[in-house]
């Protein structure tokens, strides 16, 4: 049970992720429910429960914003947990599994009810009936993906880096050899679908005209290259949900005929592209196995390289599966919001029980109350027990907890390594409240990409980019693994990159060391 107290306990809070804002109907089961006091299952299935927590969500904040922060006690804690769960192969093997189970649970749900289809024509009993389900799934598998956070998996990145420490001489070559020990075995899902476009783009590339590409449109395919027009239909229909979640739009088939447009005109080899992609996953671990013996390390080198990789894999595919029912939530709202007399944000504040009592046709939530939920949010676990607070109040709360930091005054970052390599340029800032799959389109080639996070909406972007930086991730996450494949410089883990660094500021990016400087700012060029 919630409630709305006082805390004056002083806690150095660090920040750990932020997004654009959000209401508490698709907040609860990602954002506080894993960390409610009495037993969520973050802290059954893990064993470890955070003494402190802090969420808040304010839409007058930064254009719309919401973000999580952590006791730095309780991360140092994690990590020391992290040794006993993430060496222990059973404990690995129930994880794996019941991310499997459930995530085949949410391929029934899709497949059966297709709601990014054909919300309109479910019946509201229907409806009423998978919602619990779709909510609890969502749940289920975000605090999979909350078993696998950087503090707690760091456990493995520190122990495999002690072992390389202790056997490889130069400092340089430890940090090369901790990424290809770690590269991906298994192909994720935007991998899948990146080799499934390159399939589509290289039989174009032999087919469509070149006097026809400036003009392509789905007509065009449609009329005169109709083995090309289904071949992309067929790859909408069955990619087209990759980026989609609480906070970003499923593909749309523009989207894909741009694409089209700009790989038919570039000058790149696909087929060796493709070829490179296949073969990296394809002699992984025979690179892996070379790199033991031509280093004489021990086994358990190779042993940790592949967990980390592993639980990559498997954290990237609990996140998709949770997101798409996230994203559910998000049409559901959007299509009874109208009906409700309410708005996105508004109905988007209920709760999971008012939301069914709504759909049932009792609306038991008052619209002032909605309102005042809208506006911002702060919910805290401090001691064993829960608060929260809305409105003005929350925003006051948030003051009063976390104060004031000036960043503008910062010159140099620390993160962690995501991959090697040491580059300069001038900074592209992408914000939780940018459109991505526009924007991606609008950054110049050669850029530093700097963002919250990435996924695969910015891929368009993260292929044009000199080197990414990240306030988000670990070495399981998205920008690591991606910076692997494509061979960038990439530091993650800065937290605050995104409110440091300005679009136009020169930067370097030292990702041997996790550094980002500030060279110069882009004020100062004016």
């Amino acid at each position: 049970m919630l409630q709305q107290n006082k805390t004056s306990k002083k806690i150095d809070w660090q920040l750990m992720y932020e997004g654009p804002a959000l209401g508490h109907l698709l907040a609860q089961q990602v954002f506080i429910r894993p960390f409610l006091a009495g037993g969520s299952l973050l802290s059954k299935f893990s064993g470890f429960q955070y003494d402190y927590y802090l969420w808040y969500s304010d839409r007058k904040e930064a254009g719309g914003i919401h973000g999580g922060y952590y006791a730095k006690s309780d991360l140092e804690r994690a990590t020391k947990h992290g040794e006993k769960i993430y060496f222990n192969q059973g404990w690995l093997r129930s994880w794996y599994g019941a991310i499997d189970v459930d995530c085949e649970k949410v391929t029934k749900i899709m497949e059966e009810h297709k709601i990014e289809n054909s919300l309109d024509n479910l019946d509201k009993n229907k409806l009423l009936k998978i919602l619990p389900e779709i909510v609890e799934l969502e749940y289920r598998l975000l605090s999979f993906v909350r078993c696998s956070q950087p503090q707690l998996t760091d456990a493995l990145k520190n122990k495999l880096y002690a072992i390389l420490k202790k056997h490889i001489q130069q400092e340089k070559e430890v940090e090369k050899i901790f990424i290809d020990l770690t590269l991906p075995e298994e192909r994720s899902l935007f991998t899948e679908e990146e080799l499934a476009w390159l399939d589509i783009v290289i039989e174009a590339k032999n087919k469509i005209n070149h006097g026809d590409i400036e003009y392509l449109s789905s007509d065009l395919l449609a009329n005169n290259y109709a083995y090309i027009w289904e071949l992309l239909q067929n790859h909408f229909h069955k990619f087209r949900l990759i980026p989609a979640s609480d906070r970003t739009p499923a593909w749309s088939m523009d989207n894909f005929m741009d694409l089209l447009k700009t790989n038919l005109k570039s000058t790149i080899d696909y087929q060796k592209k493709k070829k490179s992609i296949s073969k990296q996953y394809e002699t992984a671990l025979s690179i892996k196995k070379g790199i033991i013996k031509k280093n004489k390390l021990p086994q358990e080198a190779l042993l940790i390289g592949s967990r980390i990789a592993k639980i990559g894999y498997y954290r990237f595919k609990a996140s998709f599966f949770w997101r798409w029912m996230g994203y559910y939530l998000v049409l559901i709202c959007e299509k009874y919001a109208k009906e409700f007399n309410l708005s996105y944000p508004e109905i988007s504040s209920m709760t999971i029980q008012e939301l069914i009592s709504a759909l049932q046709g009792e609306l038991i939530a008052e619209k002032e109350e909605l309102i005042r939920r809208a506006e911002s949010e702060l919910y805290l676990h401090a001691d064993g027990k829960d608060y929260i607070w809305w409105g003005e109040e929350a925003r006051q709360k948030k003051q009063e907890i976390l104060g004031a930091v000036e960043y503008s005054k910062l010159k140099e970052l620390k993160g962690e390594v995501g991959n090697v390599g040491k580059t300069r340029g001038k900074a592209f800032v992408f914000y939780w409240s940018d459109d991505v799959s526009k924007k991606v389109h609008e950054m110049p080639k050669n850029s530093i990409l700097v963002a919250p996070q990435t996924h695969p909406t910015y891929m368009p972007a993260i292929r044009l980019a000199k080197a990414m930086v990240c306030d988000e991730g670990g070495v399981t996450g998205h920008a690591a693994i991606v910076s692997r494949e494509l061979k960038k410089p990439c530091v993650i883990g800065v937290h605050i990159a995104t409110k440091v660094i300005r679009t136009g500021d020169e930067v370097e990016v030292d990702a041997d060391n996790g550094v980002v400087k500030i060279l110069k700012r882009a004020q100062d060029n004016d």
